[in-house]
């Protein structure tokens, strides 16, 4: 950093001084330095390219499919917009892209809003995927077109990579911090709008100014209503390193009142809030899967039970079920995240012991177990030897 504010220092001395030649005179005047807005100009365009990056990854990696190397996609297409732009820099042709962007910054709004997990991902994916190319091409081709003379190029370039930083500092640190869902998305979309809006040029038709200043309102109506939305939908909302966890609550009639406990389009399981019907089992690990006939089959007094990831709740029902409280028996059971624990209704019955997954086995010093039950997914979080 101090290397850094050295080079810009005398970056801005040498700027001011006057350009001489071989021979000692002064030669021609040298390009005038650009001034602070339009350096503040190149940080906010590349913040925004960067930033939609992370927002759309983390959307479509998190809330619309688990698919493994999906993240590649965005990625690709952010690269490919560099390349595009700096390469073939006469492809930016400010009014095609300013619709371009407003069109695609109106789609992605309408579909946060309006799709969920029934949409189709060959639907899904293809649109975001394209919204992110467009604001990616126009953010870079608008710099392009701002790039100055090449005797400022160094501090043009600097903005650029701090401008690329900033985006993945508020989406990566801050918004886990400081957010209790993925909301960085909708934000970022109504930002961009925002600088949209700025660069319009407002010398040109009546009609486009006014068409412009139409779709931005629809993002912003758009975007805010989801954001509306997700809020009043969740009773509980909790977010850490491995995602954002909410709880919804399904209004019916008393008996079918529910609350499901989901992390992004995945259902977590669910309960029935009736005193008659909470213990029953409506999602994962029901009275008909292997692992309740597995519990079935080797229940008996001072069973031994290792579960390791999702349903825990409801293999805890089951070696409940039929044992009586006088049982005496063990389960350990793990998670990777203490976020993901009970929120829906407090377990009780026991004895339990409880751990959260690290990079050591968690019963790497535990007796012989009768059964171990691993969650669909552990890999990220188990080592080879738990296994």
């Amino acid at each position: 950093m101090l290397l850094m504010a050295a080079s810009a220092f005398a970056y801005g001395r040498s700027a001011d001084a006057p350009s001489t030649t071989a021979d000692g005179e002064e030669g021609p005047a040298a390009p005038r330095h650009p001034p602070l807005r339009e350096q503040v100009l190149w940080l906010l365009l590349a913040a925004s390219s960067s930033t939609m990056l992370l927002a759309v990854t983390n959307h479509l990696t998190q809330n619309v499919a688990s698919i493994p190397f999906l993240w590649v996609l965005p990625l690709g297409l952010y690269l490919l917009s560099f390349v595009v732009t700096f390469d073939l820099e006469r492809i930016y042709h400010r009014p095609t892209f300013q619709w371009l962007m407003a069109a695609a910054l109106l789609l992605m709004s309408y579909g946060l809003m309006a799709w969920n997990s029934r949409t189709p991902l060959r639907l899904v994916i293809p649109v975001f995927s394209a919204g992110l190319f467009i604001v990616s091409l126009f953010c870079h081709g608008e710099l392009v077109h701002r790039k100055p003379a090449p005797q400022h190029l160094t501090a043009f370039y600097v903005m650029l990579s701090l401008g690329g930083a900033l985006g993945g500092l508020l989406v990566g640190i801050l918004a886990p911090l400081f957010l209790s869902g993925y909301y960085e998305l909708p934000i970022a979309l109504m930002a961009v709008t925002v600088l949209l809006l700025a660069l319009l040029d407002y010398r040109a038709r009546r009609m486009f100014v006014v068409a412009g200043w139409a779709a931005a309102v629809c993002v912003f109506v758009l975007a805010g209503s989801y954001l509306e939305l997700y809020g009043r939908s969740s009773r509980f909302t909790a977010r850490n390193f491995y995602g954002s966890l909410r709880v919804l609550e399904h209004a019916g009639d008393r008996s079918d009142y529910a609350r499901t406990l989901v992390h992004g389009m995945v259902n977590h399981g669910m309960q029935l809030m009736d005193r008659e019907r909470r213990r029953e089992h409506i999602t994962y690990y029901g009275p008909g899967s292997g692992v309740a006939f597995a519990i079935a089959a080797q229940r008996r007094p001072g069973m031994r039970v290792g579960v390791l990831g999702l349903g825990r709740d409801r293999l805890r029902r089951s070696a409940n079920a039929g044992t009586g409280s006088a049982s005496t028996r063990s389960i350990r059971w793990s998670n990777r995240s203490p976020e993901r624990s009970s929120h829906i209704l407090p377990m009780r019955g026991g004895p339990w012991r409880s751990c959260w997954a690290t990079a050591a086995c968690p019963w790497s010093a535990s007796p012989t177990r009768d059964s171990m039950f691993l969650s669909p997914t552990p890999s990220r979080a188990t080592p080879s030897r738990c296994t």
